[in-house]
């Protein structure tokens, strides 16, 4: 049988891959970066909370920017009473808020103690205030609740209850209920006061009035807890709450994991390449909050194709050690003429990956094929074989509205398979459908 090829475009695959993920219209994130004494502390890796929320947030700077380019950002510090803006209250280019946190000194702009709640709260009112779309708050610290004035709208005890949505009143309810009525997506890294080994951070901790009130402060808590009920939740299990509620996503950084995360590594080595990427694309159809699903890179509910574009766009420059085993190639029209031939190659879309017309024939061997719509779309005739390859498409497989005969070997198909019209299917063993 003949078929000839059509390419689908002019443009490189990672052009098409990268230019898939849809814009989020009129997106803000605004940046809370806790400036309190304990944030001096000193990591195993010889920087400070402080320095390494610094460096964080402009990570998260980057990875927001890779979501949606026309992305603001506003900067804020926190500390003693309240926040501070660090770019003028505005929201500015991802540069001009990369420069402010670079310009943070933090005996400069805090050093005191922590109004976590307030802070917040009120980080929540100025994303509302800009009337964006889709508000993002970014918030890294590493202490609890130990300052919000008492005029604050989300100033109260701590929770007695150790469950959500925590006791009625207390600052845990509140800050909850604040940001989700509020549609406020909050990403959190928590500096996790693990154990100090190093000399400079046991003398941080030993010089820092902070650690002594947050100390007290627990042990008050803990205190009316045994009194009235169970206990208020860790700091941890609350932000793992907050996040799970608003959509966001939790991360942890231990003081002795000099080794911070990478965004898209997937697979724990501290790298981003293709095995990262193909995680990714057998989880597509996950459904649910963010908290509980990692492969969910935009945080949108979902596991899809612009989660694996946003895998593809970080891979980690000179490799991780193996190298990629495919070659890049466009998504392509097969009608007629001659076989089309896929080997050694991937082809990657949020569109159809292989449209197959009339009297078609593919061979498809040692390849990947990953699709946000259709991997492979009939309608008319095709022959189609496939020998030790993946094939991905977030909306189907196979989407076959003619005549298809399917030949397989040892290959994996994720996704669902459409079938109006006549189909036979050839399992020549080792294959795997998901």
């Amino acid at each position: 049988m003949n078929s000839r090829i059509v390419l689908a475009g002019l443009v490189a695959t990672a052009v098409s891959v990268i230019g898939s993920t849809a814009a989020h219209a009129d997106r803000k994130m605004l940046v809370l970066i806790d400036a309190s004494g304990s944030m001096s502390i000193v990591r195993t890796d010889g920087a400070t909370r402080f320095e390494t929320a610094k460096a964080r947030a402009k990570s998260k700077i980057a990875e927001q920017t890779a979501i949606d380019a026309t992305t603001t950002f506003s900067v804020y510090t926190f500390s003693d009473a309240t926040s501070t803006p660090q770019t003028g209250g505005a929201f500015v280019t991802p540069a001009n808020a990369n420069t402010a946190i670079d310009g943070l000194d933090l005996f400069t702009v805090g050093g005191g103690i922590t109004p976590l709640a307030g802070s917040v709260c009120d980080a929540v009112d100025v994303l509302v205030a800009t009337g964006a779309t889709t508000k993002v708050l970014q918030l890294a610290s590493d202490g609890e609740e130990n300052s919000t004035p008492v005029t604050n709208i989300c100033a109260g005890p701590f929770s007695t209850d150790p469950s959500p949505p925590y006791s009625g009143g207390s600052w845990q309810n509140k800050v909850l209920n604040y940001a989700g009525d509020n549609g406020i997506n909050v990403q959190i890294e928590l500096f996790d006061p693990g154990p100090i080994i190093t000399l400079a951070a046991r003398a941080a901790a030993a010089s820092n009035p902070e650690a002594q009130l947050t100390a007290k402060t627990k042990l008050i808590a803990a205190i009316a807890a045994v009194a009235v009920g169970e206990g208020p939740p860790t700091l941890a299990e609350f932000f793992a709450e907050l996040a799970r509620e608003t959509g966001g996503r939790l991360t942890i950084i231990g003081d002795t994991v000099p080794q911070l995360p990478v965004f898209a590594d997937l697979n724990g080595n501290s790298c981003v390449d293709r095995s990262d990427a193909l995680l990714v694309a057998r989880a597509f159809g996950q459904t649910g909050a963010p908290q509980d699903h990692p492969l969910d890179l935009d945080s949108d509910g979902k596991v899809g194709f612009s989660d694996y574009a946003l895998a593809l766009g970080n891979f980690t420059a000179g490799g991780c050690g193996t190298a990629d085993p495919y070659v890049a190639r466009a998504p392509l029209v097969c009608s007629g003429l001659q076989p089309v031939v896929i080997s050694g190659q991937t082809l990657a879309s949020g569109a159809i990956t292989i449209d197959a017309r009339i009297a078609c024939q593919v061979f498809i061997r040692n390849s990947l094929i990953v699709s946000g719509t259709n991997a492979i779309k009939v309608l008319g005739t095709a022959a189609i074989t496939v020998d030790n390859s993946i094939l991905v498409g977030e909306t189907a497989v196979l989407n076959s509205q003619g005549a298809t005969v399917l030949s397989a070997a040892n290959s994996v198909f994720h996704g669902k398979r459409t079938i109006l019209g006549a189909f036979a299917f050839l399992d020549r063993g080792g294959n795997i459908w998901e």
